[in-house]
């Protein structure tokens, strides 16, 4: 089977304005997924949810390589990995350099002194360097209105929880991947007899990159925004940071990537969170305090009308008895906090995969092997078909089409992207006509071969030819 092979007949690669009514079937079309849920909006990504050692094997196994044997397109892959791999590693390399002034788990003694000049150039170019990284590893931006939307949804773990998000100066959060999940709860519907199924969105990957304002600066903020005074905006951002972890530092960038996220409990993942009580929680507890400290009156009346004289033993004995009441009912309360606070750090213990430096360290990965897939994919294409640009939405819609049918998986193949970097590494060159030409693979191999010559001798290499976001060396 070819790689653009639906299993019944070869897809040709036809200009999509001139293509043949018989091509434009349903087994050519990206299929568009039935929606999973009314509630929630479903859509493709570029995201290639397939191990690259599984796509790149059953490339390898497609018998489109004509005299190549399988060995050398192995080769091939591997070297292109490998030089993706280096590339990443200069990425990794300034991310961590200018993470150095931020910082919040250091472990040197001594990482160089900065001035505001240099710190805010330092910011600047660390924060658009991980919006390529979580760009290239095919991530989503949620727009700030839209987590604060989705914040007034109901918990899935029966909390209610507050955030004030603008205690940041930079609250940046990047989604991959939707599913569902499904667990067995006992609820108040059935007596907390018995476990029912409950089925709720969640965000495969989440991504937070934070930053607090200083307080000095959130206080005048809150001074203009609510026409208070000092003292009061003073109250309110102090009782707003009140739930902060002791040593959160508002000079410091802080960074964490979480797993199975529901949709409803992006307030979980901030270290402002406030935990609250529902209003059946208020009434529960309301009505226990109420009944409790009432019926505590009562008995402490009756023993003393019970006395004949009201002596001042009998009296002490009731005033104790009512205080006992009374703090029982005011630990329900904290009890039933601290068992909420609980349930918090229980789930995002299971949901945390790294923070800080090793957040973007396992983002690198991750963008790396988004580039790997979508290179190698479109490089076995254009390797065994001529291309004109004006081709590439109908190689786009075909590669979508075979990792549907190969993988079961519906994505919206970056195509740009990976042409782009093709053509940069000079793999695949465009002539004036708009025409694609692409090294056989043994080519290939020896251009890869001399580019790592180059790159062991910086002196004749192109440093732009490590840079995605630059200009075409070769132009």
């Amino acid at each position: 089977m070819t790689l653009l092979d639906s299993g019944t007949r070869r897809f040709r690669l036809w200009p999509l304005a001139s293509a043949p009514a018989a091509l434009l079937t349903q087994t050519d079309a990206p299929a568009t997924p039935a929606p999973r849920s009314e509630h929630v909006t479903w859509e493709s990504e570029a995201f290639i949810p397939v191990s690259r050692f599984e796509i790149a094997e059953r490339m390898v196994t497609s018998g489109q390589w004509g005299a190549d044997s399988p060995d050398t397109i192995r080769r091939l892959f591997r070297y292109m990995s490998a030089w993706r791999h280096v590339v990443y590693k200069e990425r990794l390399d300034e991310l961590e350099q200018t993470y150095q002034p931020f910082s919040p788990e250091t472990d040197l003694l001594r990482v160089g002194e900065f001035t505001a000049a240099q710190q805010a150039d330092y910011r600047d170019r660390f924060i658009s360097g991980m919006a390529r990284l979580l760009r290239q590893a095919n991530y989503i931006e949620v727009p700030r209105q839209d987590v604060h939307s989705m914040m007034r949804g109901t918990s899935q773990y029966g909390l209610d929880l507050k955030v004030e998000l603008e205690d940041f100066e930079e609250c940046i959060i990047h989604r991959r991947g939707t599913d569902f999940r499904t667990e067995q709860r006992r609820s108040m519907w059935t007596l907390y007899l018995f476990k029912h199924k409950v089925r709720f969105p969640v965000y495969q990957r989440l991504c937070v990159l934070l930053k607090l304002w200083p307080e000095e600066e959130r206080i005048n903020q809150v001074m203009a925004e609510r026409k208070v005074p000092r003292w009061r905006a003073t109250r309110i951002v102090r009782k707003s940071r009140s739930t902060l972890p002791a040593g959160l530092d508002s000079d410091k960038i802080y960074i964490k990537l979480f797993k199975d996220i529901p949709h409803a409990d992006l307030e979980m993942l901030f270290p402002n969170t406030q935990v609250r009580f529902s209003r059946l929680d208020k009434l529960r507890l309301g009505g226990s305090a109420a009944s409790g400290v009432g019926l505590g009156i009562f008995g402490a009346f009756t023993k003393l009308m019970a006395v004949a004289v009201f002596t001042p033993y009998a009296l002490v004995i009731a005033i104790f008895g009512l205080i006992g009441i009374i703090i029982r009912q005011v630990m329900g309360f904290f009890n039933q906090r601290t068992q909420y606070m609980k349930v918090l750090a229980e789930n995002l213990y299971f949901h945390s995969l790294a923070d800080n430096r090793s957040a973007f360290t396992l983002l690198a990965n991750r963008a790396e092997e988004e580039d790997i897939k979508e290179e190698m994919l479109l490089y076995a294409v254009l390797a065994t078909e001529p291309i004109h640009r004006h081709e590439l939405p109908d190689v786009k819609a075909h590669i979508s089409s075979y990792l549907r049918q190969q993988f079961d998986v519906d994505v919206d193949f970056d195509i740009d992207d990976a042409l782009g970097r093709l053509i940069r590494d000079g793999l695949v060159t465009e002539g004036p006509d708009g025409l694609l030409a692409t090294l056989t693979p043994t080519q290939a191999l020896m251009h890869l071969d001399g580019m790592w010559d180059s790159y062991l001798h910086p002196q004749g290499m192109d440093r732009r030819l490590l840079d995605d976001d630059a200009p075409d060396a070769r132009r």
